[in-house]
């Protein structure tokens, strides 16, 4: 009986840490994610706001277009779809709930496109980066009218292309060590991904590809 009850615990563990790791790098954190590592660890990338204040301001717009008020608005839809929501409403398992959300959170990125269009302190590759992300965000939210990708496969292979074509174009950048950290980061949230049921092996490899393409069209223009 203490086996089997340490067997649960350690299911019972695996399970939480699973859900902690696909919380932490929900698809909504993950532009905010990239523009912290580009800020700090490829600042020639980001010119002229490669500057304490310039972060700043670059880091906080994303974080508030890409995750702040997308969240605000999955939020109040979740609550108007769902009496008994939880945390795992946001992750939306069914492929088809997911649509109307990820069209509305499209229109968000693009309205934030347009407006790195109009600010000249935003340089064009930002405008690139954030326009992969749109295109990613908008291709899931097709494909799930039919199948069911993997958005944190999508979102983390995505980020893991654009760092690395960054790191490679741009002169003074220094991601190496933070792609592997984040490629090691990649395997433990797909894994999570597949222990919590959440995908199967195909969705997460179709969600890789898709990331990994869509990030690889940025090459051609950085």
């Amino acid at each position: 009986m203490k086996k089997y009850s340490n067997l649960k615990k350690l299911v019972r563990l695996f399970r939480v840490l699973s859900l902690g790791i696909s919380i932490v790098f929900h698809p909504l954190l993950l532009p905010t994610y990239i523009f912290i590592l580009i800020g700090y660890c490829s600042p020639l990338a980001i010119a002229p706001l490669n500057t304490l204040e310039g972060r700043k301001f670059l880091i906080g717009l994303i974080f508030m277009s890409t995750f702040f008020l997308p969240f605000l608005l999955l939020t109040l839809y979740i609550m108007i779809q769902s009496a008994n929501w939880s945390i795992k409403s946001f992750f939306m398992e069914n492929a088809k709930e997911r649509v109307f959300p990820l069209l509305m959170i499209g229109a968000f990125y693009s309205v934030l496109i347009y407006f790195i269009r109009i600010t000249p302190r935003l340089n064009e590759t930002i405008l690139i980066v954030m326009t992969c992300l749109t295109m990613s965000v908008l291709t899931i939210a097709l494909i799930s009218n039919f199948w069911k990708i993997s958005a944190h496969a999508v979102g983390i292979s995505g980020m893991i292309g654009i760092l690395a074509i960054l790191n490679n174009k741009i002169p003074d950048s220094s991601l190496f060590y933070p792609l592997l950290i984040l490629i090691l980061l990649a395997g433990f949230l797909l894994s999570a991904r597949l222990y919590l049921n959440a995908h199967k092996p195909s969705q997460i490899l179709g969600g890789m590809a898709l990331g990994m393409i869509v990030s690889g069209i940025s090459y051609f223009f950085l």
